[in-house]
């Protein structure tokens, strides 16, 4: 569950800093060190954790006790604000179930989710008077990711307008901003080969730098509207508010705090800035969400205390329990803890740890091309690269076919860029067993042993639907088993047989099909087990198991597409005369159809 970005990226880094190479960071095209990417020049301070025990779980652990330690500063803020231990408590509950929150600490690594914490600290020594106290949580929060001084900045407008602390509020502002401009326009693009973030792509429709953006999102407020196009992102603002039952609106002048970093998500064009419980882009802004409320609920006690004569007790007991009932309604549904209907349980396989030992064999100096999954139990070292990247510069190349290609690569871009490099002459297959693929620089060149592809090769389908579905006279699809997992995904296990030797060469397809059977442009993938071990191989009785990660479309009515296979060559992926014919001897429990020589596979089809 773990890539190169970030987990990978900010080990190397924390380790090369231990090393002496200020945070040399390799993974990224056009810098050399992590300051290239982000300013977040705080996991320089984590290097010394990794005397004590040096890996990527040092960082890990360090995220999970931040994140656990902000409830602190939520609980103190809240018992002096209501009045009540208990009401304090619970919204301390909240914060920590609130699934954006969690959903930051599975994510990797990300110096953003320790600024979280540091921000609700700074917050309450600001509530606190303790300007020194202050002004430290600060510093460490604006070293968290470069966005983060302009929270720090309207932080500084709180103080000077609600707090009426007119000098420390107007030190925090201009200090936010001058550190928001020299992370932005000096440090990052000092140290990144295009002389700017690479992260403004982002926001390619607003301007091409950073002042532009800014310009345009005053002077062109068309293009910032154009955003409530966007379903996902009026979802996102929809449900930032809702673990507190939308409490948090009746007190602005605190959520506005986070108005930066909600802009910034709103804004931009990738996904995972406003997935809400997915991923860290909302870090920031849940002890705002969570601060809010207890300030909404105690306007709500003196409202009610003063127009209603109720006792204001009573009502902060009222709307703490309304808060926690919110938030469990959303956490069952969203959360990650045991009390969530989406909870997974990672389980760890032999087949893990198997990449483990074989990672533990590559040498510690050796430059590695390693791939996006695998590349975080190989950083730390002086150079490694994430795959199919800078491979000339590799001593050893670390794949797993078995695994996801990563976000940089497609699946058939990926298989290519695989055979490409099983294919180049300075490089030998050392290790080949389940699925993955050591190759040296000057090894000798040997093919793959029979113990290379046993990650296809099942003993039953135990845990899948058995089927029985022909495709021509020698291909069966004998097993289905879905799982439906978060970010609209779909990982489809299949398992198929070999009737008998199949003629030409047939390949097995994935696609997501539409109401007619027709395939939806860009989605039909070759599976893998019949790009490593092709059909003309399977031998009768064989068990052939194939695993893919289908990744629905956001803005397409579910009912509307199903999941479907079809045998054929290449070519049957626009021919519908390519493709073999499908005939269904036994569809099980579930409800299954044929269109077009596709097997359809209604979306939302259960097989447990």
């Amino acid at each position: 569950m773990t890539h190169g970005f970030d987990l990978g990226n900010v080990d190397q880094a924390v380790w090369n800093t231990l090393h002496g190479r200020f945070l040399r960071m390799t993974n990224e095209e056009g810098t050399e060190s992590r300051l290239g990417t982000h300013f977040d020049p705080i996991i320089a301070l984590l290097a010394p954790l990794y005397l004590i025990h040096s890996g990527p779980e040092t960082l890990l652990v360090v995220q999970t006790i931040a994140l656990a330690l902000g409830a602190w500063p939520i609980f103190w803020l809240a018992k002096k604000k209501l009045e009540n231990a208990w009401a304090a408590a619970a919204f301390a509950l909240v914060y920590l179930a609130f699934p954006a929150l969690e959903g930051a600490n599975l994510s990797e690594f990300h110096a953003v989710t320790l600024g979280s914490s540091f921000l609700a600290w700074a917050f309450y020594f600001l509530h606190l008077d303790r300007p020194y106290l202050f002004g430290l949580f600060t510093v460490l929060a604006m070293s968290c990711k470069e966005e983060i001084p302009l929270i720090v900045a309207m932080m500084g407008l709180y103080a000077f307008f609600v707090l009426r602390k007119q000098k420390l509020g107007l030190v925090t502002l201009l200090s936010g901003i001058l550190w928001f401009i020299i992370a932005v326009k000096v440090v990052i693009p000092s140290f990144n080969e295009s002389g700017r973030s690479i992260h403004l792509a982002h926001y390619g429709y607003l301007g091409d730098s950073v002042e532009k953006v800014l310009i345009n999102v005053v002077t062109r407020p068309e293009l910032v509207f154009s955003n409530f196009k966007d379903k996902l992102k009026v979802a996102y603002l929809l449900k930032l508010c809702f673990p507190v039952g939308y409490l948090s609106l009746l007190a602005p002048q605190v959520l506005l705090i986070a108005i930066p970093a909600i802009a910034i998500n709103f804004l931009s064009t990738h996904y995972t800035m406003y997935a809400l419980d997915m991923f860290w882009g909302s870090v920031t802004i849940v002890p705002f969400v969570v601060l809010s409320a207890v300030w909404g609920t105690a306007l709500l006690a003196h409202m009610f205390h003063r127009l209603l004569k109720v006792k204001r007790g009573f009502v902060v007991a009222v709307f703490t329990i309304y808060a926690l009932t919110f938030t469990a309604f959303y956490h069952q549904r969203l959360g990650y803890s045991p009390l969530s209907q989406n909870l997974s349980w990672p389980q760890i396989t032999a087949h893990h740890r198997l990449g483990e030992r074989l990672a533990r064999s590559i040498p510690r100096d050796a430059v590695v091309v390693a791939q996006d999954h695998l590349n975080s139990h190989v950083s730390e070292r002086e150079t490694v690269y994430i795959f199919p990247y800078n491979i000339d510069e590799a001593d050893y190349v670390f794949l797993d076919v078995a695994g996801q290609p990563g976000y940089l690569l497609g699946y058939d871009e990926y298989h290519a860029a695989v055979d490409q490099t099983l294919s180049r002459q300075d490089f030998g297959v050392v290790a080949g067993e389940d699925g993955y693929i050591i190759l040296k620089k000057g090894a000798k060149q040997v093919p793959l042993s029979q113990d290379f592809y046993s990650f296809l090769l099942a003993d039953g389908i135990d845990k899948a639907l058995p089927l029985t579905v022909d495709f021509g006279a020698a291909v069966r699809l004998s097993g289905l088993c879905l799982e439906y997992q978060r970010g609209m995904i779909v990982e489809v296990h299949s398992y198929w047989q070999a009737n008998r030797t199949p003629q030409g060469d047939p390949r097995v397809f994935l696609c997501l099909v539409d109401e007619e059977g027709v395939p939806l442009p860009g989605t039909a993938i070759e599976v893998r087990a019949s790009i490593w071990y092709p059909p003309t191989r399977w031998t009768p009785q064989q068990i052939v198991h194939s695993t893919e990660r289908v990744q629905l479309p956001a803005y397409v009515d579910l009912s509307t597409i199903s999941l479907g296979f079809f045998v054929g060559p290449p070519a049957a992926i626009d021919d519908v005369n390519a493709r073999l014919s499908v005939v269904i001897e036994d569809a099980g429990s579930v409800k299954i159809d044929v269109k077009r020589s596709v097997l359809v596979i209604p979306m939302g089809t259960r097989t447990d």
